[in-house]
């Protein structure tokens, strides 16, 4: 059995620290970027309310990319429900509520089946943050930075 003493970790976890910590964050990795779609088995809301729709999300609902880059929505096929990724832009300058917001005049997905993926393109995108939705099911939301 080989003995290394405690003072000779320390670089040793100080280099491993600095390697893994940017591909354990919460940010996706540089390779690929990747949200994943989420729901359940929530009854729709033209039906009802259930709580459990609280828990649908875009995983990560933050994602910065260089400009070029793609982002890949996959929307696993145990999902229940189809969704898009549509853009939201403020339709006013003004910081009086409520705020007018249009959908779509960037990018919109269309609709996303489980299953399916879409991918968006950022070639067309200006350095910035865009804020999307899901059209189908808005208290989903999330948003792309473009660097």
């Amino acid at each position: 059995m080989v003995r290394i003493p405690w003072r000779g970790l320390i670089p040793v976890l100080a280099v491993a620290a600095v390697t893994l910590g940017p591909a354990t964050g919460g940010e996706v990795s540089a390779q690929g970027r990747h949200v994943t779609i989420q729901d359940n088995n929530a009854l729709d809301p033209r039906t009802g309310f259930d709580p459990a729709q609280g828990r649908w999300q875009f995983n990560p609902d933050n994602v910065e990319v260089v400009r070029g880059e793609s982002v890949v929505f996959h929307s696993p096929p145990g999902n229940d429900h189809s969704h898009t990724v549509t853009n939201l832009m403020r339709t006013s300058s003004s910081t009086t509520v409520p705020v007018a917001f249009v959908a779509g005049n960037l990018f919109d997905s269309g609709i996303i089946a489980p299953g399916n993926s879409w991918t968006l393109p950022t070639t067309g995108l200006s350095a910035g943050n865009y804020a999307y939705v899901c059209r189908l099911h808005p208290w989903m939301n999330g948003e792309i930075t473009v660097r």
